[in-house]
């Protein structure tokens, strides 16, 4: 086992010059879908945010490692808010025939590894945006040019892809699906209360609305609801005269902004804006007050007799 190990970090060494010179020329577009999912616009792939998904979710065996039929077997019927199409991830872009122990550059966890700033013997000291990656060998989807009983591992310790053993060996299994997973998203409902009226708006768009209303925004995302009031109106108010009859006198209704609740409870009740992270579907109600005022025409200024002289 000292004697494979010696071999592999040699073989790995020969390898160092040109890893470092794929990683000053590669910078990784890595964009956080929410949801766990990982963009990579580089390769146009999508990761799981989680390398050990399996050791979190106690699948597989000791530190979540699986034989490599159990991994594609696995990643076969593994979905994802609602994305399906995982995979293990592609191996060496060049395929080599025997012996066993050896090892290649390339395939898509290769280029991760280097897009992310690491070296041949740093291990994955830049993680980037995944929340965890564990120090070990991860299954690829390529088999041996000469048999289909062994796959090509890469070996983040050491910086490169590696035949070493059949797959009935346990690895860990990071799984990858081809382009851009669908985003996962969560309910914002707008609801109104209180006796005046006005409208609310979201930034990014969405919400628009004097009713109530529900939209869908990125999970995660951070949403911006601003609550304007209504302009004023005129309204006929019942007054009761002192001879009990009962007339119509207008009057002015004027509505205000008077604060957030439910899941905006904690924005102040003096800002018009309240700004909800969609990290689970939200319910918010605003408050418009109104007040009557004495309704007042806009008549022409009256005119002075003797200017008219």
């Amino acid at each position: 086992m000292k004697l494979e190990k010696t071999f592999r970090r040699n073989i790995a060494t020969v390898l160092l010059v040109a890893a470092l010179v794929l990683a000053d020329n590669v910078h990784a577009a890595l964009v956080d879908l929410g949801g766990g999912m990982i963009y990579d616009s580089d390769q146009d792939i999508t990761w799981l945010q989680d390398s050990n998904y399996t050791l979190r979710h106690s699948l597989g065996g000791r530190n979540g490692q699986m034989t490599w039929a159990q991994a594609d077997a696995w990643a076969k019927t593994f979905t994802l808010n609602g994305n399906s199409g995982w995979r293990l991830p592609h191996g060496p872009t060049s395929n080599i025939s025997g012996p066993l122990t050896v090892s290649a550059t390339g395939g898509e966890l290769y280029n991760l590894y280097y897009q992310l700033g690491n070296t041949q013997t740093s291990g994955w000291k830049n993680k980037g945006p995944f929340s965890m990656i564990w120090p070990g060998s991860f299954w690829t989807d390529l088999n041996a040019g000469w048999t289909t009983s062994h796959h090509w591992i890469f070996d983040g310790s050491l910086g490169s892809n590696y035949l070493i053993g059949p797959d009935s060996n346990i690895e860990l299994v990071w799984l990858v699906r081809d382009g851009k997973a669908v985003a996962p998203s969560q309910s914002l409902a707008v609801a109104f209360s209180g006796s005046g009226k006005g409208k609310v708006t979201s930034n990014p768009a969405g919400i628009s609305t004097s009713v109530a209303a529900t939209a869908k925004f990125p999970a995660g995302s951070a949403v911006v609801l601003t609550a304007t009031a209504a302009a004023p109106q005129r309204v006929l108010q019942s007054v009761k005269l002192p001879n009990g009859r009962v007339t119509k006198v207008p009057m002015q209704a004027i509505s205000s902004f008077a604060g957030w609740s439910g899941d905006g409870a904690s924005c102040p009740s003096t800002q018009n804006t309240c700004t909800i992270t969609m990290d689970k579907a939200k319910s918010v109600t605003v408050t418009f007050n109104r007040r009557l005022v004495p309704f007042k025409p806009n008549l022409p200024e009256r005119l002075d007799p003797d200017k008219l002289r």
